[in-house]
């Protein structure tokens, strides 16, 4: 699942410029079963202190319940090296069957040099 760009990121600093890389959708070994779905990034800027919000629904797509694992988030620069990485954990450690929630992060100062985003299913808590 491919994210849109985020004007917002490009309007609040250039150095993260909103093309925003592919979301992993769980269906490997980790993540078996549920479904990441990620809204597009959102940056902000205010006074000195710059942050990027990432937020969207986790749901489980099988009959029996899972254990949701971490959420990893990575930086690229221009030349798709990884400049920041940051992970978190869902809001539930285990969701039952066919149901979804929701989640949202925040990260202050993201690297300036970021110009895309990944957001994917990372290890069992």
């Amino acid at each position: 699942m491919g994210l849109q760009s985020a004007g917002t990121l490009r309007s609040a600093w250039p150095g993260l410029a909103a093309r925003l890389g592919t979301v992993a959708d769980g269906r490997g070994p980790v993540g078996l079963g549920l479904h990441l779905g990620v809204s597009p990034a959102n940056a902000s800027v205010t006074g000195d202190r710059k942050s990027l919000r990432v937020a969207g629904r986790i749901h489980n797509t099988i009959g029996s319940a899972r254990d949701v694992p971490l959420i990893r988030v990575l930086l690229f620069d221009a030349e798709n090296r990884p400049v920041q990485r940051w992970t978190f954990a869902p809001p539930v450690e285990r969701l039952a069957a066919f149901q979804h929630v929701g989640f949202e992060a925040e990260l202050d100062a993201p690297v300036e040099a970021a110009e895309r985003i990944s957001v994917f299913f990372h290890e069992a808590r």
